[in-house]
Order: structure tokens, then sequence, then C-alpha cells
């Protein structure tokens, strides 16, 4: 509940975090409440990079870090805008993320 609340302790301006089940669905995130529930796993950015399956590698692989192209959704954007993002598994279930908007890829 904490995560879904914009105002709460998980929300900094646009800095937020969101969790997700490592089926790809989403649990909670404080502003894309349209997407909470929906499973995200096969959605791709304007490139082509699958976001969820990127995250989930980057826990996997031990760095969390990884970056896409995704709306900004702090700001109520429709229109994707770089993002890095890291990742950290809570258990074998699930996982939180969160994001810096306007960050190039290397």
């Amino acid at each position: 509940a904490e995560i879904n609340n914009p105002n709460g302790q998980f929300v900094n301006g646009d800095l937020f975090v969101w969790a997700e089940d490592f089926n790809g669905t989403i649990l909670a995130d404080p502003y894309w409440k349209e997407g909470i529930g929906k499973n995200w796993m096969d959605y791709s950015d304007r490139y082509g990079s699958k976001t969820t399956v990127l995250n989930i590698n980057a826990i996997r692989s031990g760095t969390g870090f990884t970056h896409a192209m995704f709306m900004d959704t702090a700001a109520g954007q429709k229109s994707s805008v770089p993002k890095l993002l890291y990742a950290k598994a809570v258990d074998d279930t699930w996982w939180i993320g969160s994001g810096i908007y306007g960050v190039q890829g290397a």
C-alpha cells in the first residue's frame, strides 16, 4: 500500500519505487495505476527492448542496472524518455525497481 501512495515514503518527486513479480505483473506503483495488475513481460519500448525482461536479467546478473525508453509517469507524460533503471529482488517471487528519467544509456 505504501508503494502505491504518491505522497508516501517511497516517493521523492519523480524518484519512486514500484513493485513487480518475476512473472512480469506490476504489483504496486505510485503513479501508473492503470499498469497495476497487468503483465508487462512482453512489453517493448520503441527500440524493441523488453523493459521487464531487462530488469529481471539485471537482477539475476547481480548488477541491477539497465536502461530503457519509458513514459515519465511521475510527470504524467505519455511519450517515452530515456530512463536509467535499478532493480533488486525482495525474494524469489517479487522485486522492486526505481529509475531516473532523462538519463541516456551508454
